[in-house]
């Protein structure tokens, strides 16, 4: 046998060390690799190259044959991303931006180690195309910031916020930096960059930059409860100007400055000793800074009493110390003597007390009476100085993305977990004694989450080959190409694009990569699918058919087949299948865990067994015990092994269920159909692999019951001497007791389905009139039988409209008013009101335009609904409740406690009820048992108004969803109907009238809407 040894170190020869280097991928030297195999199969020549041309990073190089067959090969050691930029370019372009690394080093980084350069023409062009995605990085993180800023605050009534600003490469420079950090979780909620162009005066700069600070926040619709910032007087007046804003000082700039002026009332030319300067202060300069630090946070909010803390200060160096806090070691200790020296002549008092009135933390104590640090906003600077560098003067676009990405740093990594505290031991300094902590390394998310959009494409397709950088908005599925502003209005005019369907942008994304890399283009021919084999199950495009289809009769349009797919019974029933695989393996998981812990317990109760007959075993067999215990764990780890590798199995197929399932509805919401249909058959292929895999486990009897056993020897006592074992550990197997669930055995493959819209997915709802003048506060609304309408109005009356929309007559109540439901043919109206005090049911006569009965109630009731001559209502913490007109006697049917404005609906013999405060709607049955519960807080927040139609398909208002969301008879379905695009504002009522098929929606204030159901 003979062994090619090859050496593929080479040693470089002098003439060669400024040979040119590249960089290189491993897909890269795969393919080269890949392709001179494929050519030794073919050709005995053998490859030289011709040409190596330089592309930035990467090198472009021809390979010849040295045979008369003109082989070539053309190579990139880098391989192309989608957007046509080279991995190796981009990747490199990534770490100089991302690094902070300025361009002139760059530059001279590349020259000097001789490994290609990126030109400035091209590094320009990757830079435009590299801010739109810091920008978008950055607005996602300050998004997120603003949130987590809310979230931290109880009261929901505002923020507290910390400003300053960074100045470019000098005082009076071009750009200028403000940013406001928010105070409990310290990041940046918005860094605004301010140029000369803005104002030619730089000391202007942070005013106009917290100026934009408060104007973006209240777009966000987001209220500063305090600022605090260095002292800049501008924002002083700005702050103050607002009003309602409370402002503060940074106190350690103003106790800076008066260190500053201790050091010269403390030190100077003797002329001038005891003069203006006293040698009785010369050793307080810190111990006064450190007075004012305690003053500012020992005052209890309060102006006047940090003036008379600071003004103290001189009494206590005088060593009076009547005023002096009572937790101080002056008033504590009996023996106290004053380490510095005491204040005994008249100038040296003068001098301190000059010092502590001019300090504008004593002129002006009610800006600095909340002890607001800025220091969050100070360490931003040294995160800022990451990516600038004060000496260069960036260019606009620069500086800014450098700041951007500054910010999206910080907001990644600030108050970040430590490790450990490290605690110091100084003997002299136990104040400096505190614990420091041993942050975790920095994480870098945001620059992987960079180069991921950077290396797709996701700017406008049009535009991008225009060279152009446009955010897109809308996705073409038809087109499949992403689309701007600009593009999608012309793309909606144009004749070959006029019925395309668009679908946002942030929609689409949602879609998984599997869905999204699903194309309308044939891979071999790139030409768009048209046809459908049924024979193959495969889409087709022309030229499939004549190649690869020919001897196929069954075809059909492609358009045929797709269309309403993600309405098809085959889409639902794969969504069941998902579920019951999920249920099989849950139980198969279960099983094994259970056998897992019946083997447990089985060796637990041998090795009682064991430690029994040891007992009665003199200590000559403590060596036999010994090995029967080793080999009782031994079998039992490793029939474990066995069986704890097959739970690993399922729980990875139980996860890949999940993500299915996940996937579903998205799918079915933003895909295209054609991807729908697709991914459903992708799907029922995985799931069948699944499924055979869980009945191979059946089939194999995999699923054996083990357990441990153990058989002791008889005649071990009477053979004590003779005999070297307590007995044997066997696996005692048993028939396992699982059942796969299945709704019906597989029928073969789910073949394409006739396609027919089920009656759930053909709802739609078409406006029929708009009600105006509903009144202000309108909780609830109904159809009378007659077409009235009726809406209550939270501030004491219910409001009557004709059935032509126009206002009749308001009935006016006592109370608080809630819902409302007609009763009868006779028009009766029944009203929730009242208070904790006062709770009451009203009876009103629409004829006769009056109240004429009130029912005492035990809760106050909010939804109510009316079934035969009954009521049902939702009554808070007593849960829901049925109350009969007749003899007014209360039935509870549900007892568990319910939040404020909860509403109910019945529909034969159920009743359903909204919780806004789990955002989830629930179906019972009259005994209050639940049938079913929705929750989907992606599609319904905050559901209030609720309605039954007469197939029973749930209405339900989504007040912080802003729509109307209709929900399958059994709950596991829904849509989205309506949106605050089509008028909804703070909605709030609803009622459905069975016998027209109407639905009234009414929004909180003065207006409500009437609908057909379609």
């Amino acid at each position: 046998m003979t062994t090619l040894d090859l050496n593929t170190y080479i040693q470089v020869q002098k003439k060669d060390v400024d040979q040119k280097l590249f960089l290189t991928a491993e897909t890269s030297l795969q393919k080269i690799v890949k392709v001179v195999e494929k050519h030794s199969s073919i050709c005995n020549g053998h490859f030289s190259m011709k040409k190596l041309t330089p592309k930035g990073h990467v090198a472009a190089v021809r390979f010849n044959c040295d045979t008369d067959k003109h082989h070539s090969i053309l190579w990139s050691s880098s391989p192309y991303l989608p957007n046509g930029e080279y991995l190796a370019n981009l990747r490199t372009f990534h770490g100089y931006t991302c690094s902070g690394m300025l361009p002139v080093h760059y530059n001279r980084f590349a020259n000097a180690a001789k490994i290609g350069h990126i030109n400035k023409q091209k590094q320009q062009y990757m830079f435009q195309r590299y801010k739109h995605h810091i920008e978008q990085q950055y607005n996602e993180s300050i998004e997120s910031a603003v949130l987590e800023e809310i979230g931290m605050y109880d009261d929901l009534t505002g923020i507290n916020i910390m400003t300053d600003a960074r100045h470019g490469w000098r005082k009076n420079a071009k750009d200028s930096s403000v940013v406001a950090i928010g105070e409990k979780i310290h990041k940046v909620l918005k860094c605004e960059h301010i140029t000369k162009s803005d104002d030619s005066v730089s000391q202007r700069h942070e005013q106009l930059g917290t100026q934009r600070i408060y104007q973006y926040l209240e777009q966000q619709d987001v209220q500063v409860n305090v600022h605090s910032h260095d002292r800049n007087l501008s924002i002083n007046k700005l702050v103050k100007d607002k009003g309602i804003i409370t402002n503060q000082n940074d106190p350690w700039h103003a106790i800076k400055k008066v260190k500053v002026a201790m050091k010269r009332v403390s030190a100077g030319p003797k002329y001038l000793k005891e003069k203006s300067w006293s040698a009785q202060l010369e050793d307080k300069v810190e111990s006064v800074a450190t007075h004012f630090h305690w003053a500012v946070r020992n005052c209890e909010e309060n102006p006047k009493e940090l003036k008379d803390v600071l003004l103290n200060i001189v009494e206590h160096y005088k060593n009076n110390h009547q005023k002096c806090h009572p937790d101080s070691r002056c008033k504590r200790d009996t023996n106290y003597e004053p380490k510095r020296i005491v204040l005994t002549i008249p100038i040296a008092e003068k001098l301190l007390l000059g010092v502590i009135r001019k300090s504008t933390i004593y002129t002006h104590p009610e800006d600095y009476v909340l002890a607001k640090d800025t220091c969050y906003v100070e360490s931003f600077n040294n995160t800022m100085n990451m990516f600038q560098d004060k000496r260069i003067a960036f260019s606009d676009d620069n500086y800014q993305a450098r700041s951007q990405l500054a910010v999206c740093h910080w907001n990644e990594n600030v108050d970040r977990d430590f490790t450990s505290i490290w605690n110091p031991n100084r003997r002299n300094a136990p104040r400096s004694n505190i614990g420091k902590k041993n942050y975790k390394p920095p994480t870098y998310n945001y620059r992987q989450t960079l180069f991921k959009m950077a290396a797709s494409n996701s700017f406008c397709g049009v535009c991008d080959r225009r060279h152009l950088y446009k955010s897109p908005i809308v996705w073409c599925p038809e087109c499949d190409e992403r689309l701007c502003t600009e593009c999608e209005e012309h793309h909606s005019l144009s004749k070959s694009s006029r019925n395309h369907n668009t679908i946002p942008i942030n929609e689409y994304q949602k879609l998984t990569p599997d869905v999204l890399n699903i194309s309308q283009y044939c891979k071999i021919h790139n030409e768009k699918y048209q046809i459908y084999c049924k024979i193959h199950e495969s889409p087709c495009c022309s030229n499939c058919t004549v190649e690869s289809h020919n001897e196929c009769r069954d075809f059909v349009k492609l358009v045929e087949v797709i269309k309403n797919a993600k309405a098809s019974s085959a889409f639902y029933e794969m969504e069941q299948t998902f579920i019951e695989v999920s249920e099989n393996i849950k139980k198969i998981r279960e099983n094994r865990q259970d056998n897992l812990k019946a083997l447990s317990e089985g060796r637990s109760l041998i090795e009682q067994q064991i430690e029994h007959t040891r007992i009665t075993i003199n200590n000559h067999l403590d060596k036999i015990q010994e090995n029967m215990i080793k080999k009782l764990y031994k079998v039992e780890k490793h029939e474990k092994e066995e069986i704890c590798q097959l739970i690993i199995l399922l729980e990875e197929n139980e996860n890949e269920m999940a993500k299915y399932q996940r996937n579903i509805p998205i799918i079915k919401q933003h895909a295209s159909d054609l991807q729908a249909f697709l991914a459903m058959k992708q799907f029922e292929k995985d799931v069948l692999e699944k499924d055979e895999f869980l009945q191979s486990l059946i089939d194999k009897n995999t699923l054996k019951q083990n357990s441990l056993i153990f058989h002791p020897n008889a005649a071990l006592l009477s053979f004590v001497f003779n005999e070297h074992t307590f007995g044997d550990v066997l696996v005692e197997t048993k028939p396992h007791d699982v059942v796969l669930t299945r709704k019906k055995e597989r029928q073969g493959q789910i073949t394409v389905p006739k396609i027919e819209s089920k009656s759930f997915e053909d709802i739609n709802l078409k406006l029929h009139r708009t009600i105006h003048g509903s009144g202000n506060n309108v909780y609830g609304c109904c159809i009378l039988p007659d077409g009235k309408m009726a809406f209550t109005n939270y501030h004491n009356s219910v409001r009557i409209f004709n059935k032509d929309g126009l206002h009749d007559f308001d009935v006016k109540i006592p109370y608080i008013v809630y819902d409302v439901d007609a009763m009868n043919e006779n028009n009766t109206l029944v009203v929730t009101a009242g208070s904790d005090d006062s709770r009451y049911l009203t009876i009103i006569d629409t004829k006769n335009k009056q109240v004429t009965k009130t029912i005492l109630l035990d809760s106050v009731a909010y939804g109510i609904a009316g079934k035969d001559a009954e009521l049902i209502y939702s009554a808070r913490e007593k849960g829901i409740q049925m109350i009969s007109l007749q003899d007014e006697s209360v039935q509870n049917i549900v007892r568990d406690g319910m939040p404020h404005y909860c509403y109910v609906a019945t529909f034969n013999d159920f009743i359903y009820h909204t919780n806004n405060s789990t955002d989830t709607v629930t179906c019972y049955d009259l005994k209050g048992n639940k049938q079913w519960t929705f929750m989907n807080d992606a599609v319904l927040k905050y559901p209030v108004g609720i309605a039954i139609d007469k197939d029973g398909n749930v209405f339900v208002v989504g007040n912080k969803s802003q729509n109307i969301v209709v929900i399958s008879a059994d709950g596991k379905r829904n849509r989205e109907l309506l949106s605050s695009k089509d008028g909804l504002e703070n909605p709030w009522g609803m009622r459905y009238n069975r016998s027209t098929n109407q639905l009234l929606v009414a929004n909180n204030s003065n207006r409500a809407f009437i609908y057909s159901l379609v």
